[in-house]
This record gives C-alpha cells, sequence and structure tokens, in this order.
C-alpha cells in the first residue's frame, strides 16, 4: 500500500483551494509551523489505516498475487487567519471548509497512484464520499485584530493493490 502516494495525491489536490473570502490555501504533508501566515493552511495526514487482504493468491510476485485493500483515514488539518472587521468574517472560514469538500467529492475515480519508494502502483477507488468535520474554538491574535480558525476534516480513502 503507499500511504505516501495518498498523501501526495490529496496534497497536490488541496493545494491552491480558494474561497470568495480568503487567499488561495496551501497544502502541506508536513505542515510550516511557528508564525502566522497570510494564506490559509491545509495539512495532510493520517494517524491510522486499516489493510486487509481480499483475496487469498499468495505469489511471489505482486503481478501473481491476490488483492488487498487499505482504507486511509486521511486528516486534513485547517487553519486561517482573517480580520475581525471583515464583513464576511462569519462565512469566510466555512466557505473555505466547503470548498475544500468540492475539491475531493470532485476527483474522478479510480485513478492510479505510484508509490515514490517502490514504484508500485495501486488504485484509490474511493475519496471525499464521507467526511467528519471538527470546527475548533476561534482564536484571536495577540493584538485581537485577527481571527484564528482552526479545522479538522476527517476523510477515508480506499486504496486496492494487486500483492
Amino acid at each position: 500500500m503507499s500511504l505516501p502516494a495518498v498523501l501526495q495525491f490529496v496534497e497536490t489536490t488541496l493545494n491552491g483551494t480558494t474561497s470568495e473570502y480568503l487567499p488561495a490555501a496551501r497544502a502541506f504533508i508536513t505542515p510550516k509551523v511557528g508564525e502566522l501566515l497570510d494564506v490559509p493552511i491545509i495539512a495532510v495526514w493520517t494517524r491510522n489505516y486499516d489493510e486487509k487482504r481480499a483475496t487469498m493468491t499468495r505469489a511471489a510476485t505482486p503481478a501473481a498475487s491476490g488483492f488487498k485493500k487499505a482504507t486511509h483515514q486521511i486528516e486534513l488539518y485547517v487553519k486561517a487567519t482573517g480580520m475581525q472587521d471583515d464583513p464576511n468574517a462569519d462565512i469566510a472560514f466555512l466557505t473555505l471548509l466547503d470548498q475544500i469538500m468540492v475539491a475531493l467529492r470532485a476527483v474522478v475515480m479510480p485513478f492510479p497512484v505510484t508509490d515514490p519508494s517502490t514504484g508500485v502502483v495501486s488504485n484509490v477507488t474511493q475519496i471525499g464520499e464521507t467526511f467528519k468535520v471538527q470546527v475548533g474554538t476561534i482564536a484571536a491574535t495577540k493584538d485581537q485584530r485577527m481571527y484564528i480558525w482552526r479545522a479538522q476534516i476527517t476523510t477515508p480513502v480506499e486504496e486496492w493493490v494487486q500483492s
């Protein structure tokens, strides 16, 4: 299974996601930490996934073997800032969250991904079908001029490989 390939695909898909009220988002697998950035950030990660052999055939080479399915729980950590006096502040961040989900719903499936280390090709057969969204408490910058919004979006990604 290719966790790196799946994460890279999601990162590429979400990088540049736009919403009407915020600048285009930047997506990262390894998030940039530290000072506040002037664009929304989407960190693409996972803490767990399940893998299951779907057929009993086993062989020394992948081409002659059975299939395995991995279900990755992809976690998107979204962070953005906005001015408190912005007339669209009430909906700016929520609109971005909607656009992230729209981008994942629009992915045409199935599609192949290639593991960057091994070159093994697998197929993603599900992404953006279900979402769990947790929006964090709104915070403010030290001078209280800007909001800091945070959310986590979790979506399963199903990947199949012959091995």
